[in-house]
């Protein structure tokens, strides 16, 4: 009997030691995440005060060239690459959690359109991608860069599926209620669908029962981190959807998520008016960037308003205090040397009761990192941003006409 007791005590310490072996591993991926997402977020930052720089300077260029200029299609090249480039950087910031959710109407055919070409290079020449649009696509409430990540993680996993090739196809539809049941039995309401199909190795049953856990994977050790499919689900999760997986062994997988039906359809994007307002107000520009503090100063001063400019925390405060006039808005960016926009702009109005706050920064929907709250009276522009979103922007923030106020700051 002592020796049974003996073997038994051995194999649960043998699980035990298992299980703690699993749970560093875990602990080890989930810190390599984190620093990955920092880096990136670190990248998306500077590369949003270059992007700003090239809109803005190219805005100016097109503004002042003759509508007959053949360098206007040149000019205009550069804004379009700037703008692709733009959107690649909110992917990035997406696909590493470093921006917060914001739910819109969005067109998931859209979505599947202008994430299609980043898709193709994402799987290589061995893979070849078919892209199928329902012609009568129901509108969805999401955050439009979650779903493009959704997009990418699944082609990730599809691609790693085909090493020897294959197809991999993308489907939206529209699935009635009644229809629901063989998806996700709990969302008995009309749903819109992206099935993402692949001609892989497919998956058995044990791996279909784990494969949205968290750091589960079936690839060899460094080639896959477990959290592709699990980050898939949990914004699903998030979103108020859900997520519906089909494979078999060699004969490839089927992943379909989905999201209730919203009522209304996603608005185009309002023209812009051929030039926004500006004003003769007195305003505090804050912002290391040399190349972004003379842009946005020229900019604001063609438009008449009276611009004081510091490039660092420290001189923005002394021109507080030096300067003897009204200072009507203050425009700073987030993440500066010495001290955060945040806390500039709670020093200055303690000294300026009332003082508008309008942060810049390149997260689309920044969110503080300490869970702190906004400044009162302050307002956000996302970087990078041409001459007539910024002073849109400025003149909502002096008129206090902003639909709601920004929720935190990076």
């Amino acid at each position: 009997p002592q020796a049974v007791l003996n073997a038994s005590d051995l194999t649960e310490y043998r699980q035990v030691e298992a299980a703690l072996r699993e749970r560093d591993e875990q602990l080890r991926q989930a810190q390599k995440m984190e620093v990955i997402g920092r880096l990136a977020g670190g990248i998306a930052h500077d590369f949003s005060n270059l992007l700003t720089i090239m809109i803005g300077a190219t805005g100016r260029l097109l503004e002042g060239l003759p509508d007959d200029s053949p360098l206007r299609e040149h000019a205009g090249s550069i804004r379009q690459s700037a703008e692709r480039a733009s959107a690649m950087t909110r992917q990035l910031l997406g696909f590493t959690r470093r921006q917060a959710a914001v739910a819109t109407v969005i067109d998931l055919n859209d979505v599947l359109s202008s994430t299609e070409q980043l898709l193709r290079r994402l799987l290589g020449e061995h893979v070849e991608l078919r892209a199928v649009r329902s012609p009568d696509l129901w509108a969805a409430m999401a955050d439009r860069t979650q779903i493009e990540q959704v997009l990418l993680n699944l082609a990730v996993n599809a691609r790693d599926a085909m090493p020897s090739g294959g197809w991999l196809t993308i489907e939206t539809k529209n699935i009635a209620a009644e229809a629901m049941p063989t998806y996700d039995a709990l969302h008995a309401v009309p749903c819109v669908a992206v099935s993402v199909t692949d001609t892989g190795i497919g998956m058995d049953a044990a791996t279909r029962a784990r494969a949205f856990e968290p750091f589960f994977t079936t690839k060899e050790l460094g080639k896959g981190t477990g959290i592709g499919l699990a980050t898939v689900y949990d914004i699903m999760r998030e979103s108020g959807g859900w997520t519906h997986l089909v494979s078999t062994p060699g004969r490839g997988t089927t992943v379909t998520f989905g999201l209730p039906r919203a009522e209304g359809a996603p608005g185009p994007s309002p023209p812009r008016e051929g030039g926004a307002r500006g004003g003769t107000e007195t305003l505090l520009l804050v912002e290391d960037e040399d190349g972004v503090r003379e842009l946005v100063r020229e900019m604001l001063e063609l438009a008449g308003y009276q611009v004081l400019e510091a490039a660092m925390p420290s001189a923005a405060e002394r021109i507080s205090l030096e300067y003897t006039g009204p200072i009507s808005l203050m425009l700073t960016d987030v993440v500066m040397p010495e001290m955060s926009g945040l806390d500039l702009a709670t020093r200055l109005q303690a000294r300026r009761p009332g003082l508008q706050v309008m942060f810049m920064s390149g997260y689309p929907e920044p969110t503080t990192r300490d869970g702190g709250a906004w400044a009162p009276g302050s307002y956000f522009i996302s970087k990078p941003f041409d001459r007539q979103a910024l002073l849109a922007r400025v003149r909502e923030a002096l008129d206090g006409t902003a639909k709601e106020p920004p929720r935190g700051i990076s």
